[in-house]
């Protein structure tokens, strides 16, 4: 690991002023620690977001819940708030979707953490120690840790992988599957509406030709008028002749 200067601020505008350069934010330190430690990172100074408390904390006004980006999940898991939050938010989609519930069972990633602490732990004696350094050469040493810890840290990621799909698969698989059939109830409405529309569409049609069928026979009848008013004429003249 690199030298580097620490910095832990107590407000955000001295983080923020902090973060500049090669500087990096530490927050839980899973991920730039461990990348440090195998120099794959090298910041200059390391900003501990810590003791901002102003980023931590869950706050719940109306319809809306805040999470501080340095709240721990465990908090957010064991919020009253979030649960209150997600139990509205499952009646509006039950009331506005009629999409049910679902329970989503617990999950965390703690016994996979202590495992990843015990192995640094075992890696800090078996590696780190004078006699390891003096005993083995660094080529050793790499062959080492690749045969031992890293094997098992990978082995440790793909059972976690694994587990985490599996939780997701759970409650996802129930949930896609009421989303297909609120989907086909849908097309079916959408689809019951074109016919409507093409209905109507068609009635209209029906309509304007009815309407021309009737100004045809309105035409016919007038012309027909004409022709009675013609013929009665005709018949009233000759009717007069014959009485002279």
């Amino acid at each position: 690991m690199h030298a580097f200067k620490y910095h832990r601020p107590s407000n955000v505008n001295d983080a923020a002023a902090l973060l500049k350069g090669e500087a990096r934010a530490l927050a839980g330190g899973q991920s730039l620690v461990q990348a440090m430690k195998l120099r794959l990172s090298s910041p200059s100074d390391i900003v501990d977001l810590g003791g901002l408390k102003d980023l931590s904390g869950i706050k719940a006004s109306g319809s809306e819940v805040t999470i501080g980006a340095m709240t721990r999940h465990a908090e957010v898991a064991h919020s009253a708030e979030v649960k209150k939050a997600m139990e509205a938010v499952n009646h509006k989609f039950e009331e506005e979707y009629g999409l049910a519930a679902i329970d989503i069972p617990a999950f965390g990633t703690e016994r996979f953490l202590v495992e990843l602490t015990r192995l640094e732990e075992q890696c800090n004696l078996d590696f780190k120690s004078r006699t390891s350094l003096i005993t083995f050469r660094r080529k050793t040493l790499g062959a080492l840790f690749f045969d031992t810890v890293a094997l098992k840290v990978i082995r440790i990621f793909e059972i976690a992988d694994r587990e985490v799909h599996a939780w997701m698969t759970g409650f996802l698989r129930p949930l896609e599957q009421q989303l297909s059939h609120s989907q086909d109830h849908t097309n079916s409405r959408i689809e019951g509406m074109a016919r409507i529309r093409n209905a109507e569409t068609d009635l209209v049609a029906r309509l304007e030709e009815l309407e021309k069928l009737v100004e045809d026979v309105d035409a016919q009848r007038r012309e027909w008028d004409l022709h009675s008013d013609k013929l009665a004429s005709l018949l009233e003249v000759e009717r007069d002749s014959s009485l002279a």
